[in-house]
């Protein structure tokens, strides 16, 4: 019987569209992925159930996506969190997220915000 490596899989998966990655890393059973709507601020958050440190998305990230940031450089400003990463390369998305990063895509552009448990 022939084994699926997901990990494996993944680590040879090219693509160039952030959708197409995310879509390919949904075949996980741990990968997690959902949106978030305050007030017409859409944000959409995804990650890897277990390689965050969901106490800290809970505590740090989530209560300020709720603010009100007019720009995406203002909410950056406003989270406690250290590490984030701006990209627009969909191979950097997949390999931040493989190592406990969470995605966030708002305001037309996407980072990672590195919640790694330590």
């Amino acid at each position: 019987m022939k084994r699926y490596s997901f990990f494996k899989k993944q680590e040879n998966h090219k693509s160039t569209d952030f959708t197409d990655v995310l879509e390919h890393l949904q075949k996980s059973k741990d990968f997690t992925s959902f949106t978030l709507n305050f007030e017409n601020e859409i944000y959409c958050v995804s990650f890897f159930d277990t390689l965050i440190d969901k106490d800290i998305m809970h505590r740090d990230l989530l209560p300020f996506l709720h603010t009100n940031s007019s720009t995406l450089e203002e909410l950056v400003h406003n989270l406690p969190i250290e590490g984030l990463v701006f990209t627009k390369n969909p191979a950097e998305l997949q390999s931040q997220l493989l190592m406990g990063y969470i995605a966030n895509f708002h305001l037309q552009s996407m980072y990672l915000i590195n919640l790694k448990i330590p």
